[in-house]
Parts: structure tokens; sequence; C-alpha cells
């Protein structure tokens, strides 16, 4: 199936200012991450999450959960068919696993702005994602924000946890996976709304010390090799944003944060938040996908110093938004890797080396001036 003209158009509108997507989902089992860890319908592992790359974020037509049907589109793919996509995941192993009553918990990368909370999430049980079939579902750890309000952040990821009813049953078959639902979560985004569906098996048991392709007899050679498990706090329903950093720690490979917190020792509790998790335990759980408040900051700071210096190189002048804009995105560069107060003179040289060959060439910064016809003799 193509898209038509009309909504590609639509589409790549809508993506100028707002991104998010999830980018994984997994069960929670005392709070521990449980199971294999699922991916969310569009999500490319090979896009950048760069703050900047749209060609895999979800976008969907519908803001009612009455009026909720199927699981968006975005460039990359087109129609996101739960049909084509879950039976692929499932293929691969990218099909999460949940229990009736338990949690699942998400990361929602927020790309830009448009692009934050709050959210809200439904589920689809019978896997077919058809209008009127999705049944909202509690939040226990909300995405920050007051969309359709723009705010400084990009690039960064939150944790999402919702609450699985008591008596859910779910009956979708994707290749050799039954009991499968879908769950589908989005903002209230202007330009959207945006966010993602991603498909999960209901079982019974859950084991919160999964490791893909690892039988029974490696697992427990591997528990004598090791020793017991140290017991970490409970995360989830009583969680801490202490705790919920830690179910990211698979994804830290900087063994130097983890020796970090443990010399600084025991974190302060903080107030409880959605079923007694603390805003400090869940932000554990996010350590690997550095979304501490320090960053989000670090947002809002780059974005004022950005604007302050392209100020100061352009000293005022009426600039083309295209020249505007490649000049933001090489200062934005160089703030990152630490090179602006090297090179910025260098840059603001370039820059008015350019301004004048084209005011030499046209005449003016802002318009070219058509060239003069030349009068008969």
């Amino acid at each position: 199936m193509h898209i038509s003209s009309l909504i590609a158009g639509s589409m790549l509108a809508s993506y100028v200012a707002g991104h998010a997507l999830i980018i994984s989902i997994q069960g929670l089992v005392d709070g521990k991450n449980a199971g294999p860890m699922g991916q969310a319908m569009g999500y490319d592992r090979a896009v950048p999450l760069n703050g900047q790359d749209l060609r895999h974020v979800p976008i969907f037509d519908q803001r009612s959960i009455a009026t909720w049907n199927g699981c968006g589109k975005n460039i990359l793919t087109g129609t996101l068919s739960p049909s084509r996509v879950a039976v692929a995941q499932a293929s691969r192993g990218e099909i999460a696993q949940a229990k009736a009553g338990g949690q699942l918990f998400m990361v929602l990368h927020q790309v830009n702005g448009d692009g934050n909370g709050p959210f809200t999430c439904a589920i689809n049980t019978d896997g077919s994602a058809k209008r009127g079939s999705f049944k909202k579902v509690d939040i226990a750890k909300q995405v920050p924000g007051q969309n359709p309000d723009l705010n400084a952040v990009s690039a960064t990821n939150h944790p999402l946890i919702v609450n699985l009813p008591a008596n859910l049953e779910c009956t979708g078959t994707f290749g050799n996976k039954d009991k499968v639902c879908i769950i589908r979560c989005q903002n209230f985004a202007i330009n959207g709304p945006f966010g993602s569906c991603a498909a999960f098996q209901l079982v019974e048991e859950l084991n919160s010390l999964f490791r893909r392709d690892e039988d029974a007899s490696v697992k427990a050679k591997r528990q004598e090799e090791v020793g017991p498990e140290k017991k970490e706090p409970e995360v989830g329903k009583g969680a801490t944003d202490a705790d919920i950093a830690k179910l990211m720690s698979a994804f830290d490979t900087s063994t130097k944060k983890i020796k970090r917190q443990e010399e600084v020792g025991p974190e302060k509790k903080e107030p409880e938040v959605g079923k007694g998790a603390t805003d400090a335990d869940i932000a554990k759980l996010m350590s690997a996908f550095d979304t501490s408040t320090k960053m989000v900051k670090r947002a809002t700071s780059e974005s004022e110093k950005v604007e302050d210096t392209v100020k100061a190189l352009t000293q005022g002048d009426a600039v083309p938004e295209k020249q505007l804009n490649k000049l933001r995105t090489q200062v934005k560069q160089r703030i990152r890797n630490g090179t602006l107060a090297n090179k910025a003179e260098e840059a603001g040289k370039k820059y008015h080396e350019k301004k004048v060959r084209l005011r030499m060439k046209s005449g003016s910064w802002k318009n070219k001036k058509p060239a003069e016809k030349k009068k008969d003799n």
C-alpha cells in the first residue's frame, strides 16, 4: 500500500515540529526487568536518536481513544500494520512479555519539544488494533510536559510505566506467539499525535533473570560461578526513581556511573509518585538513557547558547532562514564537542566572507536583484 502524496505531505509537515516514540518495552516482576525486551512498531535501531532524524517516528490520525484505529504511519515504512510488523518482531524475539495485574516498563524517546507528555495509553486485546477496540489503562509513571506546549528538551529518554488490569486477557497471535495484546501510547501534540504501538505477550510466569538464548542448565552453572544474586530494591509497584535507573543498567556500558552511585551511597527518598514510586527511584531505571535533570538543563542551556552565538555571528543582519539553520547546526555541533570557544571566530569569519560574496553577486543579502536589461543603442 502506498501513501498518497497528500497524506505524505501532511506527515512531512507534522514531522518538522514534533517527535516521540517508544524504543523499548519490557515486563516488570518484583521491581526488576523481566522477560525479553520488546521493540515498538516503527522503531529502527539504524536511525540515530539525535534529535533531528524523523524517519521512524509514528504519527497518528485519531485523538479520542474511541476512534483509535491501527498503529499509525511513519516516513520510513509507511503504514504500520500489526499483522506485518508484529509477525516480523515475533520471529526476531522482539515481543515483550508481561503478567496480568503486573506492569509494563517502556522507554519513551522524546526527539524534540513537541514530543513531550502527558501520554495516554490503551490496550487492544485481540491484536487487530481496529477502531473501538482499545481500552484505556492506568499510567504509573507519566512522561513530563504539558503538551501541546513545546519545551526545550530534545533527544531525551523518559520512563513510561503502565499498570495492567488483573483480569486482562490477550487473544492475538503473531507468528509463533499467541496470547498477544497491543498497547498504543500517544501524546496530544497539535502536529501529531506522536507515540507508538508495541505488542506484548501475556504469560502466567515471568522470569526476572531472563537471558536470551540461555537454557536452564547454562543459567544454573552461571549462577554457581557468580554466587547468589545480589538483591536490588524493588521497582514498579512501590518503586523509587533510584530503582528504576537500575532497570536500565543493561544498556549502560559505563561502569564509572555504577561505581559513582556505589560511592555516594543510598539516595535520599523523594515524595512518592505513582504506586509508591519516587522520582529518584525511577531515575535509576533510566541511568543508561541519561535522563537526569542535568541533561534537561543542558538541553535548555544549549538552545539559548546557540541562539546567542548565532545572533553575535550575524551581527543583526537579515539572514535567509536556510543560512541561519546551517549556522545553527554548526554552532550546536561545536557546543556539543567543546570546540565553540576555539572555532566561533573562524565560523564568524567564514560567515561574513560568504555574506560579502552574496552581496557582491546579488546586491542584497535578502533578495537577489534581477540583472538589468541592456539598452538598445
